[in-house]
């Protein structure tokens, strides 16, 4: 029943039964990757507001980082198990609640700032090694606890949580992308050594490394 304008990074949420259309005016043209999910998993997320109907369009942002993690669902071989279905099933609604967390203001209104983008990327980089958040926090121009604070109320996680994610997150590429052991990614994603990703990849999954690639095949 309203219009609203479309940028590089909207994320667009049309519920099931909705009339809707979005295209382009004049000669433009335009990029999109989209999922289609259904069923109870999802209907909880609408009622526990993961996913609000009444808010369909929003700004995630670096756009190559959502990007590829939505195209992991094309790219890869559907699940033939039912316990592959259930996984991913439970990864689509983890991306959701990421977004939810990650998603920027409607884009009627102003730009994320500067200093969220700088800190996702540094966040972002490098991540087999260890981090000083401190010193990200001064780059970005903020003291540690202020800058703490606002990155989770933006981001929905603490920096220190929002990176794990981006290494679980790389985890689960190497998982599906390349046949190296577990403690091959493991030391390639600076975890220190098999167990410790282990755990960390189970908390997130609910899966063990060995069980999310047995799941793809």
């Amino acid at each position: 029943r309203h219009d609203l304008p479309l940028a590089a990074g909207s994320m667009v949420h049309v519920a099931p039964g909705e009339p809707h259309w979005y295209g382009v005016t004049g000669q433009a043209g335009w990029d999109e990757v989209y999922l289609v999910f259904d069923g109870p998993l999802f209907a909880l997320a609408e009622r526990s507001g993961v996913v609000d109907r009444t808010q369909p369009v929003h700004t995630v942002l670096p756009v190559e980082l959502w990007r590829q993690r939505i195209e992991r669902f094309r790219l890869r071989r559907p699940p033939r198990t039912a316990q592959g279905r259930d996984a991913e099933a439970c990864e689509v609604l983890r991306l959701l609640v990421d977004l939810q967390g990650e998603r920027g203001p409607g884009l009627l209104s102003e730009e994320p700032d500067d200093w969220f983008i700088c800190s996702q990327d540094g966040l972002e980089a490098e991540l087999d090694r260890e981090l000083d958040l401190v010193q990200l926090a001064v780059q970005v121009g903020m003291p540690y606890e202020t800058w703490r604070r606002h990155f989770r109320a933006r981001a929905g996680v603490p920096p220190a949580r929002y990176r794990l994610l981006r290494r679980i997150d790389a985890a689960i590429g190497l998982l599906e992308h390349t046949s190296l052991a577990t403690r091959e990614i493991a030391a390639t994603l600076g975890f220190s050594d098999e167990q410790h990703l282990n755990r960390h990849f189970r908390a997130v999954t609910r899966l063990t490394p060995r069980q999310y690639r047995n799941a793809r095949r």
